[in-house]
């Protein structure tokens, strides 16, 4: 008997309105009945207020619908920010059982030893620092 794979896990919401699903077509739709319903109510009166807040709204629901931030929706996004801020944070930072080395360096004053002043070496803090500047330097 042959044996066929089928694929696993597929999330596929069926289109309602054209190229929209459910969700997006409610995204834009419910905006624009708002809208609508402001058109009515203050139009006739502030014109220039109904199309900010028309703007504005159609605005918000084209980002709901189709807005993505690194893979994620906008609804996903927002509903994430709000259990983030909801949750008590504690940030609690413990040392463990590690040991602290400290290196012990005497500073020698130049102007004491009698030898005055002299160039200082340029010393490197690490063996990254020295080889990169013998690669850099080709030497």
């Amino acid at each position: 008997m042959a044996q066929f794979q089928t694929p696993q896990f597929i999330e596929r919401e069926a289109k309602i309105i054209g190229p929209l699903t459910f969700k997006r077509a409610a995204y834009v739709g419910v905006p624009l009945m708002i809208n609508f319903v402001l058109w009515f109510a203050i139009a006739a009166d502030y014109f220039i207020l109904f199309v900010l807040l028309a703007i504005l709204l159609e605005g918000a629901g084209i980002m709901l619908a189709f807005g993505t931030v690194e893979g994620r929706t906008f609804p996903q996004l927002i509903v994430n920010v709000l259990f983030f801020m909801a949750k008590p944070k504690m940030f609690v930072w413990e040392r463990g059982n590690t040991k602290l080395h400290f290196k012990k360096e005497e500073y020698v004053n130049p102007r004491t030893n009698g030898e005055g002043l002299q160039k200082a070496e340029l010393v490197r803090k690490s063996r990254v620092a020295d080889l990169a500047v013998k690669v850099q330097t080709k030497k």
